[in-house]
């Protein structure tokens, strides 16, 4: 490419190790290529160790970008600053370097690349035979309560107005759901009762050997989470449509249960919204004792996905730190959902990526509910999103920037809902 970079200014990033120029545009024309130069190193030489070939290529990328400041050691062809020089200028440096290593040492062999670990439920035969029986007995009473819910849902409702109501959700410490007023959780409270009525009545035994009432209120909550999918706001949403969407969710993982009720450790899973252990240990997070004093993120400009398919925001400097702790939230969520393939929840996590950023520099009115103001609905405090704060347009001084807690929070309220709809096709 005759893409012109700027690489006055660079450094090495902890991240991934490599380096990376200052100028914000520059860097992903950079990355791109660097990437794509790496893939075919490692191509190149099948037998050696990607260990020492990446090392070898951290020392040229470096070696390179500071001849191309200095206008020092720089081969006939290459003495500009497009794409294209600077990639012939890393190659050079790189062969330099191997035909050095190649007297001086004997080159390590390729590691053997373990194997992903494979997606296994944690629930027995005898458990999944259990699932799989009390679907099959409760199906038809949730059909029933499906066609006749919405009107109870309504007569629920205190407000004037019945046809709307405020669906935004959050989680108590327990991973219960809550829900900042009280028509909505009339709402969802008739929605759970409704169920207990006529399964009670007709399919009593099946509930039991599907998990009991506790159970049912955990698929009742996944389904409600996984109806923002199908919504721009999570604020304020029509109360038929809305109920309807929830009843529909909760059919259909009734129905998938039936023959594949290994799913019922995933719908039944506390969000990981809420769920410390998908944040302990995270880099760049809750390093601070006061609110809302973690690191701030600019978040300003294009996202871009990378050939290795990560996401990335366009500040160099803040999205150094941003891989470092998504790479860590997603190693975490990764080791929680060890029932489905892994890539399968590496994809889904870049999604809800994606959708968090463009949420944040769009002001859209869908988010998690605060989990702050002490009220018992948290296990930290300090992870208050807030409704709207630090989005775009709050004040100049501090449009597009966000604190690194809230974050991650926003993307995981993405990655619950994103993951359900994913394990309900």
């Amino acid at each position: 490419s005759t893409t012109q970079l700027n690489t006055t200014e660079f450094m090495k990033f902890d991240n991934d190790g490599l380096y990376h120029l200052d100028d914000d545009t520059s860097d992903k024309n950079f990355q791109e290529a660097m990437n794509t130069m790496l893939e075919k190193l490692y191509n190149k030489y099948p037998n050696i160790s990607k260990a020492k070939i990446k090392e070898l290529f951290v020392k040229a990328q470096g070696e390179a970008l500071t001849s191309a400041k200095n206008g020092t050691d720089i081969p006939a062809g290459c003495a500009g600053n497009s794409v294209k020089d600077i990639v012939q200028l890393v190659a050079y440096k790189f062969d330099k370097l191997f035909k050095a290593e190649c007297v001086n040492s004997t080159f390590p062999a390729r590691e053997v690349e373990a194997k992903p670990t494979a997606a296994k439920s944690n629930q027995t035969t005898e458990q999944n035979r259990a699932i799989s029986e009390g679907a099959n007995g409760i199906a038809s009473a949730v059909k029933y309560v499906k066609d006749t819910v919405v009107n109870a849902c309504k007569g629920a409702i205190t407000n004037p107005d019945k046809n709307n109501i405020h669906t935004e959700f959050g989680m108590d410490s327990n991973g219960n759901i809550v829900f900042q007023e009280d028509d909505t959780k009339a709402v969802f409270d008739t929605i759970f009762s409704s169920l207990k009525s006529s399964i009670g009545a007709f399919a009593n035994d099946a509930l039991t050997k599907l998990g009991g009432e506790s159970a049912l209120k955990k698929l009742v909550q996944a389904a409600w989470i996984a109806a923002y999918n199908d919504f721009d706001s999570s604020q304020s949403n029509n109360v038929t449509n809305f109920v309807n969407k929830v009843m529909s969710n909760l059919e259909t993982m009734i129905n998938k249960l039936k023959t594949n009720p290994e799913l019922f450790e995933v719908y039944t899973k506390r969000s990981s919204y809420a769920d410390t252990s998908v944040t302990n240990n995270v880099k760049h997070y809750n390093k601070k004792d006061t609110y809302c004093g973690d690191e701030v993120i600019d978040y300003k400009g294009p996202i871009t996905i990378h050939t290795d398919g990560t996401v990335h925001i366009s500040n160099t400097n803040d999205d150094n730190d941003y891989q470092t702790t998504m790479s860590d939230v997603l190693k975490n969520l990764i080791t929680k959902y060890s029932s489905i393939d892994p890539d399968t929840v590496t994809k889904v996590f870049r999604d809800a990526q994606k959708k968090a950023l463009e949420a944040c520099q769009q002001n859209r009115f869908d988010c998690p509910y605060g989990t702050g103001n002490n009220s018992g609905r948290v296990e930290d405090w300090r992870k208050d999103w807030g409704g709207k704060d630090n989005r775009k347009g709050d004040s100049k001084d501090n449009a597009y920037r966000i604190d690194m807690d809230q974050l991650v929070q926003m993307t995981l309220y993405y990655f619950d809902k994103l993951i359900l709809k994913e394990m309900m096709k």
